[in-house]
């Protein structure tokens, strides 16, 4: 079958049959549509003259490869980003809840183009959506919806609904800045180590090696809630990460596919951590099995038993923290973090705006200041790279006791040690 262009003008069959007057007369073209080789009429032409414009114009444009149907590019913004959330895969059921909240909600992006005709978004109104959106929400989410905006019809051009994305001619460098998350960062208050074993001495077991743990591997919490007894090996004191249990609305969803492919590591604890952790392990194993004979329409799990573990419903006032827990089901880090956490930092003499997350960073920062390489932090981290555990995790010390230490490591490695320093004025008097 020839792909050749082709396009024909005709009469409209009704104007024919009705033997119009030449000025009444209705004209068509009746082309082959180049992707989908159907025969197509487009219509409604009032003389013959523009109806074989048209036709040449498709002739040419398709001869280019560049023809798009106008009739794909009627499709709505709201109508392509559903085709686009059906195509996909998500690694990650959070990933795709996002996305879900994202192209279903009511938010800015979607109240602004949802109904629209993608062949009728330009760059001027994606200019003018970012600008208005910016005033009343914060940059990180005006970007957010852009970018989404943006990869949508990505989608449309790579479907043949579009020839181009308008909101590749958008200039990304106008869009808001978002905050400095590094110099935020660097800002907060650095944990020490006697705030954490205050924070561990604060709180009732098994939070108390939960918060230990996450203070001496640097894990996220969605890393540890992921943690099963078979993970760790006692023998070695290490634990593996390949796993997280993420909440989404409302319900926990254990996922093997960790934040980053570097986020599935093995961590090697330290003597106090690994002995810590190895006495929890072996109270952690004798519990479960009295839970599950205690509650025979539960199957013990094994290895697989969750390495923190979930709370059971109901009024629960009444009971100890250990006689809430749940062994079937892992725990959940918020329900952990309202009851829990706040508590904690105070009775730790603590500012109320220390994170969980805080932890993580005092790890990196402690290890770093100990002289490990940001290349082995960052594995310990699970980070992609270390330029973020550097310009975001590493909260450097600026007590007295520290800058003096920082002196003297510039002295050595210059190799005028501060001992044998001697000003260099005296030493230009010394010779005038």
């Amino acid at each position: 079958m020839s792909t050749k262009p082709r396009a024909w003008v005709r009469e409209n069959h009704r104007s024919k049959a009705e033997k119009r007057h030449p000025s009444k007369k209705v004209w068509e073209v009746v082309y082959v549509d180049p992707t989908t080789q159907k025969r197509r009429t487009k219509g409604g032409f009032s003389n013959k003259a523009a109806a074989e414009e048209w036709a040449d114009e498709f002739t040419s444009t398709a001869r280019r490869g560049q023809w798009i149907d106008p009739e794909r590019a009627r499709a709505t913004f709201g109508q392509v980003a559903d085709q686009w959330f059906n195509s996909q895969h998500f690694d990650r059921e959070k990933t795709r809840y996002n996305h879900q909240k994202m192209f279903g909600g009511d938010n800015a992006l979607m109240k602004a183009f949802r109904d629209m005709p993608i062949g009728d978004i330009t760059p001027t109104g994606i200019s003018t959506f970012v600008k208005e959106t910016a005033q009343s929400r914060a940059a990180q989410t005006v970007r957010h919806q852009f970018y989404a905006l943006r990869m949508v019809l990505d989608y449309a051009v790579d479907n043949d609904m579009l020839l181009l994305n308008p909101a590749r001619r958008v200039n990304v460098r106008r869009l808001p800045k978002p905050a400095d998350m590094a110099e935020h960062e660097r800002k907060r208050d650095r944990l020490t180590t006697t705030d954490v074993d205050k924070l561990v001495a604060a709180l009732p077991e098994p939070y108390d090696v939960y918060i230990l743990l996450l203070a001496a591997t640097g894990m996220r919490p969605e890393e540890a809630c992921g943690l099963t007894v078979g993970a760790v090996d006692t023998t070695t004191d290490s634990l593996s990460v390949h796993e997280v249990v993420v909440e989404v609305q409302g319900r926990l969803v254990r996922e093997a596919n960790t934040k980053t492919p570097k986020s599935r590591r093995s961590i090697d604890l330290d003597p106090y951590a690994g002995a810590a952790l190895r006495d929890y392990i072996t109270e952690h194993k004798r519990r479960a099995a009295k839970w599950f004979t205690d509650h025979p329409e539960q199957e013990h799990p094994g290895d697989a038993l969750p390495l923190f573990v979930g709370t059971m419903t109901g009024r629960l006032n009444e009971k100890s923290s250990l006689e809430r827990l749940d062994y079937s089901k892992p725990m959940r880090h918020s329900g952990f973090y309202k009851r829990y956490w706040r508590k904690a930092t105070k009775a730790a003499g603590l500012p109320d705006t220390v994170r969980v997350y805080d932890l993580r960073h005092f790890h990196a920062s402690t290890l770093l200041d100990a002289g490990m390489t940001a290349k082995d932090v960052q594995e310990r981290l699970g980070h992609a790279n270390p330029t973020m555990t550097l310009d975001r995790y590493w909260h450097s010390r600026t007590d007295d006791e520290a800058r003096r230490a920082r002196r003297a490591a510039v002295a050595a490695a210059m190799g005028r040690p501060p001992a044998n320093v001697t000003p260099i004025n005296t030493r230009r008097s010394g010779t005038g």
